[in-house]
């Protein structure tokens, strides 16, 4: 007998339908029975549940997690196994069979209690079919098109299928379309008319950082300014010696549970800076801290070195030794990484930024922070150097934005960090308009904008920055790939990596007006599936 609350009731406890998690396990199975079934006191398959607890343990202990389709089938038949055993203990225990069978002590061990902290696995509880997955009866935003990035009229297409079906296929997506027929073995998500976008592209964060700002925002809130808190040592010179004090893989430890948390919010890919190395170990540092934490995890990171975030000493002369000596290196170990710089009153100048791109552009894609307080010049030598993204633009004049419009660079807007600290805005509706290119990004750090949710970003935008909500879904998936120079996502279709989300809502205008919360119910990354209410 089934409730209507998602559970199985029995006379002996309550059991949560279906067999897809193992929770904190990490891997894919019965979290049902597993973890959370708790049947009524003195039942008789309480030993049954205990005992498939063990089983499913085990399984556990001998499974290494890794993205590869030989380990999913691994997985999946080991999940069967356990499934299979559940019914012979099952059927023990209703023949009135209570006892756990005894094992030899040499196989006792693997038994004990499981506990996580002492495994290699952290991650998401994901999911994984090798025959494939199809989720039925979506609004399905495909935002077809060869065009990257999207401009103008093509920024609000967002290329609707009402009521449609998407088949995915080990990480790929195979099929999309009215109907589509489910291969045997194929698991069904019915969406029931839920909206199915792709994933989120966070093309511009800082998550990768050490310590804490606590004390200092609580200073702003009681007044003090950013310059005053800067001059004391503070901001982003804290951040530094939190970093330089820690290992790279304390670095990467920081930086895990933060990845889980965006992709519980639908960011399936994000770009990650370094920056607050200043010399030129610690910025390799970051780099490799930054690809250790991204190496078990499901989504996409890519890595940018932001070597023009600060200065030490003299600003010349740190630049020429950037430049001299910093870059080479960069290069040496990430090869065509993208190469970054901050152009602002308190970072670096017009001039510096130059030099450095100057140099980097030959072998590397140059990105810029510009026009975040003041507009010093640099979003024209930005497009004459060939950036591939100019970012902030909240003080950017009229004909700035207009010459970004005509330009191949993409404007990328950080709503986000407006709303942390002086309310201002990039002028994204304007650019729109002109025919510019526009992407949205958090910009999370721990500086500006301590928020990595997607869906914030989005509300923002279209409150603040004067972008449709279409617009603002766009700037979020299929421009934030081309910022990247990802072609294979951004959008649902056939051939493209199977990064999805399902919303809870059935209009994609929800979640541009809702303000909080997280609007997803499913994450499909990478063809593997998780629900972003399990505990991670």
């Amino acid at each position: 007998m089934s409730g209507g609350d998602g559970f199985l009731d029995h006379p002996h406890g309550v059991f949560p339908k279906g067999n897809r998690a193992f929770g904190d396990m990490g891997v894919p199975g019965d979290d049902a029975i597993a973890r959370d079934a708790v049947p009524a006191p003195g039942g008789p398959f309480g030993a049954a549940v205990q005992q498939h607890r063990l089983l499913i343990r085990t399984v556990c202990r001998k499974i290494s997690f890794k993205r590869s389709t030989s380990t999913m089938k691994r997985i999946c038949r080991a999940r069967r196994f356990a499934e299979d055993s559940m019914a012979q203990v099952f059927s023990k225990a209703s023949g009135g069979s209570n006892q756990i069978p005894t094992m030899p002590k040499t196989e006792r061990h693997k038994f004990l209690p499981f506990r996580p902290e002492l495994t290699k696995i952290h991650r998401p509880v994901l999911e994984c079919n090798p025959m494939g997955l199809l989720i039925r009866n979506a609004r399905v935003l495909t935002l077809a098109g060869e065009t990257r990035p999207r401009r103008g009229a093509a920024l609000r297409e967002l290329g609707v299928v009402d009521r449609g079906d998407v088949l995915v296929g080990g990480d790929r997506i195979e099929a999309v379309g009215p109907k589509l027929e489910a291969p045997e073995g194929t698991d069904v998500v019915d969406a029931n008319g839920r909206v199915l976008m792709p994933g989120f592209i966070d093309c511009h964060t800082r998550l990768c950082w050490a310590g804490d700002r606590l004390g200092e925002w609580e200073q702003g809130l009681r007044g003090v300014s950013r310059r005053e808190i800067l001059q004391a040592g503070g901001g982003a010179p804290a951040i530094m010696r939190a970093v330089r004090d820690e290992t790279r893989k304390q670095l990467a430890a920081g930086l895990k549970p933060r990845l889980d948390a965006v992709l519980r919010e639908g960011t399936t890919t994000v770009e990650i800076k370094s920056g607050y190395g200043l010399a030129t170990d610690e910025e390799l540092k970051m780099l490799h801290a930054i690809v250790r934490a991204s190496n078990d995890w499901p989504g996409t990171v890519v890595p940018t070195a932001l070597l023009g975030a600060s200065f030490a000493g003299i600003p010349d002369d740190y630049a020429r030794m950037v430049v001299k000596e910093m870059l080479p290196e960069v290069a040496r170990e990430f090869p065509e990484i993208a190469v970054d710089a901050i152009c602002d009153r308190d970072a670096w100048s017009v001039d510096a930024c130059v030099r450095l791109f100057e140099k980097a552009r030959k072998h590397h894609p140059i990105r810029v922070h510009a026009d975040r307080f003041v507009s010093l010049g640099m979003v024209p030598e930005a497009i004459r150097l060939g950036a591939r993204s100019i970012d902030q633009l909240e003080a950017s004049s009229k004909a700035d934005l207009l010459l970004l419009a005509q330009s191949p660079a993409c404007g990328v807007i950080l709503p986000c960090t407006g709303f942390e600290t002086n309310q201002r805005y990039a002028r994204a509706g304007f650019l729109a308009d002109a025919g510019g290119a526009v992407a949205l990004a958090t910009g999370c750090g721990p500086e500006s904008a301590p928020g990595h949710s997607m869906p914030f970003a989005i509300a923002l935008a279209v409150r603040f920055c004067g972008l449709t909500p279409a617009e603002a879904i766009a700037a979020s998936t299929v421009n934030g790939a081309a910022v990247l120079n990802l072609r294979d996502r951004g959008t649902i279709e056939p051939g493209q990596r199977a990064d999805l989300i399902l919303l809870r809502h059935r209009d994609e205008r929800l979640l541009a007006w809702e303000i909080g919360g997280n609007p997803v119910d499913l994450v499909i990354c990478g063809g593997l599936s998780f629900q972003p209410g399990w505990k991670l």
